[in-house]
């Protein structure tokens, strides 16, 4: 899990996401999605929306929900940017994917950033 950083909600973000193949090649996915989560609930704030066009190196915008709170009341939240991959088929011909994930700390103003725990992003 890679941590990206905090953020106030509201606020723009991006991931960028390198594809490599087994050799640690960049490569170029033959199909990518990305999905947000809230880490706590487990809610799907953004369902699987395709990465296009694909590249090997390609920016994830984050905005609106992406970077909102889900729980009205809370202060903060860890939300987690969910990437899949699909290069090919494996010897069985099925799809061959890979997934890796991102956290993110969405917070309602930069003063929390101050307090450490307010930042825990694990």
């Amino acid at each position: 899990m890679n941590i990206l950083g905090t953020i106030v909600v509201g606020d723009y973000a991006s991931v960028r996401v390198s594809f490599f193949d087994d050799d640690g090649v960049a490569a170029t996915p033959t199909a990518a999605t990305y999905r947000v989560l809230d880490v706590t609930s487990g809610e799907e704030i953004r369902a699987a929306t395709a990465i296009s066009p694909l590249a090997t190196v390609v920016d994830i915008p984050l905005v609106g929900d992406d970077v909102a709170l889900v729980d009205e009341d809370a202060e903060s939240e860890r939300h987690a940017i969910e990437v899949t991959a699909t290069y090919g088929t494996d010897g069985a011909g099925n799809p061959r994917t890979i997934t890796r994930s991102w956290r993110l700390q969405v917070q309602l103003s930069t003063e929390l950033a101050e307090d450490s725990s307010a930042c825990a992003c694990d």
